[in-house]
């Protein structure tokens, strides 16, 4: 788990875990996990959230309340600093939805209007300080591109109505 890295947990990789100019790299209780798929997390991972007592909601919290979920993550996370970052894996979409990711979730994912829903929610806090997207993968879109089209306007969207 790369947070493990951050947080310097013990057994991570030394060469990733003092990387920047501070160790840890972000304090425990500045993460939030959010929309996880519980299934992909394994014994060792749930054992760190257990411990380091990291906020966390799993995927089955976030289905069928997703921005509701989003405003109470983002009402810890405002409680906690000053700043946060979304860093967002596609793969939270399942794939059946919008077939973009690089690891394919089917049936197992949020829905894409669900996340971009939660995406606004979180660009709308004044202390969102910005966005990393990770794991699209071009090769699962279709030739015409329509899916990589969609998820685009969908982000754009997002971030436009947060303002």
């Amino acid at each position: 788990m790369g947070v493990a890295h951050m947080i310097g947990e013990r057994g991570s990789a030394e060469e990733l875990a003092h990387i920047g100019e501070r160790f840890p790299l972000v304090p425990v209780d500045k993460i939030v996990l959010f929309g996880y798929n519980p299934g992909e997390i394994n014994a060792p991972e749930n054992e760190l959230l257990a411990k380091r007592r990291l906020v966390h909601y799993p995927l089955t919290e976030v289905q069928g309340r997703a921005a509701q979920t989003a405003m109470d993550a983002v009402k810890v996370l405002g409680e906690r600093s000053r700043r946060f970052v979304v860093h967002f894996d596609v793969d939270v979409i399942d794939f059946t939805d919008m077939p973009i990711a690089d690891v394919p979730q089917f049936s197992q994912g949020l829905a894409f209007r669900d996340v971009m829903a939660c995406l606004a929610v979180f660009a709308s806090s004044p202390k969102f300080g910005g966005l990393v997207v990770t794991e699209f993968n071009p090769d699962h879109v279709e030739a015409e591109g329509i899916s990589a089209e969609a998820f685009i306007i969908g982000l754009a969207r997002a971030l436009a109505e947060s303002n």
